[in-house]
């Protein structure tokens, strides 16, 4: 199993569900790939989500007895809940940091 770029296009287009997999389509018959594939990965935008059941009808009859498999980007998942759970924290974070300054600028430290 190879992992590989394909192709870089320009998509000046809306990102829609219906021009991500227009793109996505015209590359892989440009490459003669749709039989090929059998795994796509994406980021968790919702436009990247709803594509895939078109890519999964296009692609996904001819290999590995119909499965075709969305992975999603475990990385833009993790970033995600991060920015979240920074979010929920509110300004109880600038707190912590003001009092860590306040207590780092008082030590001893600085007397050496």
């Amino acid at each position: 199993m190879h992992k590989r770029v394909l192709a870089f296009r320009e998509f000046n287009d809306r990102h829609t569900a219906d021009n991500i997999y227009i793109l996505i389509e015209r590359i892989l018959i440009e490459y003669n790939f749709i039989d090929k594939v059998f795994a796509v990965g994406f980021d968790n935008s919702s436009n990247n989500t709803a594509a895939i059941p078109r890519l999964r009808e296009l692609c996904g009859a001819s290999t590995l007895m119909g499965r075709f498999f969305h992975q999603r980007c475990s990385c833009h998942i993790l970033n995600l809940c991060v920015q979240d759970g920074l979010a929920a924290l509110g300004n109880a974070l600038e707190v912590v940091k003001s009092g860590i300054k306040l207590i780092w600028a008082s030590t001893p430290l600085k007397m050496k």
